[in-house]
């Protein structure tokens, strides 16, 4: 492992109970990370077949449609066939590190964010805490920062590569750098939206270690990853334009150094997008292995449309169900024809 690893650990005395997380090498070190590393290292990530009812919980209640109609055929339903769990515990402890950090700066003046993904997430955190302790990745989410898991759509191929590597975000930044809303990391609440940027591949299983082996090599399978991100101080936006010029004369408006740690686009008649500027801020901790379900049969997802932003009293709210969508986004999900009434849930609850 790095020289820096016991170099940085002298003296140091880290206590979980009090959420004291230091430098991440030196948080290796002390919580006996390094062992771990070493496996992920030579195995790779591990299979957890005992998560897979929770995963397969956390895309039946994040299966988010677009309100506006698509030009493809959708899956009614992402059916989870594996769920493979980072232990690269050097990207964690960067994460862990940085978490700390946020959570010093910024102690109360945070407001809550309220997403999709939060009820299915605690339920498995729950579950994760009572049967491995609830320490480091099995702890329970930090409500207080804003720390909430997400969904990242991306290829079959590039599953391996962040998990060893991290994400990376472009280095030579613009005063705006590309993207709607800059050169960063993009997240959904939606496994739906974040499936769109997923592509179907053949399976392969020599890039992480099973426990079981329920998917055949070759097998056609999608990928997307839950990550673990902390979005601390958020600011919200309908558009991009506004940023662009406010970025390019001063940097209090940018993330992570003035006013706010994460962004959420909320564009009209668009699924709400999560954008981080920091890599350190994500830990993308499971990648979910999953096929998809065209069957007209089964129960179709949720609306997802616009909310109003909340103040420090009220929680800001990205989700919203199709009972509480405007009109226009109502005739748009029933053109598209996936709507869900109260009517339509009581009677799949039954």
């Amino acid at each position: 492992l790095k020289e820096s690893f016991m170099v940085q650990a002298m003296g140091c005395n880290a206590s979980h109970d009090s959420h004291y997380e230091p430098g991440e090498y030196t948080l290796m070190v002390n919580r006996g990370l390094c062992s771990r590393y070493l496996k992920f290292m030579l195995t790779g990530p591990e299979d957890t077949p005992e998560l897979l009812p929770f995963v397969q919980d956390l895309l039946d209640e994040t299966m988010g449609f677009s309100p506006t109609p698509k030009s493809k055929r959708l899956p009614r339903r992402l059916i989870a066939k594996k769920v493979l769990r980072n232990t690269n515990m050097e990207i964690y402890s960067k994460f862990a590190a940085s978490r700390h950090k946020l959570r010093e700066q910024r102690q109360d003046s945070i407001s809550p964010v309220d997403v999709m993904t939060q009820s299915a997430a605690c339920r498995m955190q729950e579950f994760r805490a009572k049967q491995f302790g609830g320490r480091e990745t099995s702890r329970r989410l930090e409500s207080s920062i804003n720390e909430v898991y997400l969904w990242h759509g991306t290829s079959y191929e590039a599953l391996s590569q962040i998990f060893s590597d991290d994400f990376v975000i472009g280095r030579k930044r613009r005063a705006f750098p590309q993207g709607y809303f800059g050169q960063g990391l993009y997240f959904a609440e939606s496994c739906a939206k974040a499936d769109e940027y997923s592509h179907e591949a053949q399976h392969h299983r020599d890039w992480y270690a099973g426990k079981q082996h329920a998917l055949q090599d070759g097998a056609p399978i999608c990928g997307m990853i839950l990550c673990r991100v902390v979005l601390g101080k958020v600011r919200v936006v309908d558009h991009a334009a506004d940023l662009a010029t406010e970025w390019s004369k001063s940097s209090k408006g940018r993330p992570g150094k003035g006013d706010f740690d994460s962004l959420i686009g909320h564009r009209k008649m668009h699924r709400p997008e999560f954008i981080l500027y920091s890599e350190k801020l994500c830990f993308p901790e499971f990648a979910v292995l999953y096929s998809r379900d065209f069957r007209e049969g089964m129960p179709p997802g949720k609306c997802v449309g616009m909310a109003s932003c909340g103040n420090n009293e009220q929680p800001y709210s990205p989700k919203i169900l199709l009972d509480n969508c405007s009109s226009g986004i109502r005739n748009a999900c029933a053109d598209a024809d996936i709507m869900l009434t109260s009517q339509d849930r009581m009677k799949n609850q039954s």
